[in-house]
């Protein structure tokens, strides 16, 4: 499963405008249709690419307790799922 960083606003970050590419817009078809903002904690999985989207807001303004915050949105998303490999 890939982790892939979306800032706020549905901004891409370079990890995801590159899947997104590959996958022929399967992230910016997903933001369109969804409510998912990339606000801090936002979490989104997409099944057809095996990635997980995950929201961190506006970077400038995290501060490092954040960063935790965001780790453990990414962890409780998880559950249920089998994971042999994971990157981020």
């Amino acid at each position: 499963i890939l982790f892939v960083p979306i800032y706020k606003k549905k901004m891409l970050s370079k990890a995801a405008e590159h899947l997104n590419e590959k996958s022929g817009g399967a992230i910016t078809r997903a933001l369109q249709n969804g409510s998912f903002k990339g606000d801090k904690g936002n979490v989104l999985y997409l099944p057809t690419i095996r990635a997980t989207l995950f929201g961190v807001g506006n970077l400038e303004e995290n501060k490092p307790l954040d960063f935790i915050e965001i780790g453990a949105n990414l962890i409780a998303s998880t559950f249920g799922q089998t994971i042999t490999e994971a990157f981020l």
